[in-house]
């Protein structure tokens, strides 16, 4: 199975034996892409989430919480991993292991198709952003911004914001509290 990793990622994948001849492997990977992956890692909260995507079906499995320690055992995870997503999605274990025992083991190679590299990022990005990553705020981050808008506008207490909830124009809310306080709980509002 190829393993096609992005460069920051190279040093996560160094116990595992790379390809001989690049060219010759990006070829095999191209023409056989069902046992070909790409794969990068992203950092959400201090925890390394490794993200993996299969070359035919652009499948996604995650490998959370890895440590240096686990670097030594990523084709084990991957393979608990991929069998579990394809069980919960009705595939036969037998067609599971076969699939495993035919891809073979894992050979390291750097990506191949820039294609499925920018795919790869777009779904590490939406998955960074899902999880609270950098990229956005926390519900705790969120519900503290939007009591701070309650304590500062004092409008929140009103009932009429909810009944009129789709109603809300801007002209009326400046009216009703102060300017900073409006930006304040527009910027709240859009976080």
């Amino acid at each position: 199975m190829f393993i096609n990793v992005t460069a920051k990622a190279q040093k996560i994948f160094r116990k595992y034996p790379t390809v001989k001849d690049q060219d010759k492997a990006k070829k095999e990977a191209l023409a056989n892409p069902i046992y070909s992956w790409h794969a990068s890692y992203f950092t959400t909260q201090r925890h390394k989430m490794l993200c993996f995507m299969n070359d035919a079906s652009h499948f996604c499995i995650m490998l959370p919480n890895i440590t240096a320690a686990d670097y030594g055992h990523l084709q084990e995870k991957f393979d608990h991993q991929l069998s579990l997503l394809l069980r919960r999605s009705g595939v036969d274990q037998k067609q599971i292991d076969h699939y495993l025992k035919e891809a073979g083991a894992w050979e390291i190679n750097k990506t191949v198709n820039r294609q499925l590299l920018g795919r790869l990022t777009q779904t590490i990005r939406e998955a960074k952003y899902m999880m609270g990553g950098s990229s956005r705020q926390t519900l705790a981050n969120l519900a503290n911004l939007l009591k701070r808008a309650d304590k500062s506008a004092n409008y929140f207490a009103s009932p009429e914001l909810f009944e009129k909830a789709n109603e809300w124009k801007q002209p009326e809310a400046d009216k009703k509290m102060s300017k900073k306080a409006h930006l304040h709980l527009q910027n709240s509002i859009q976080q």
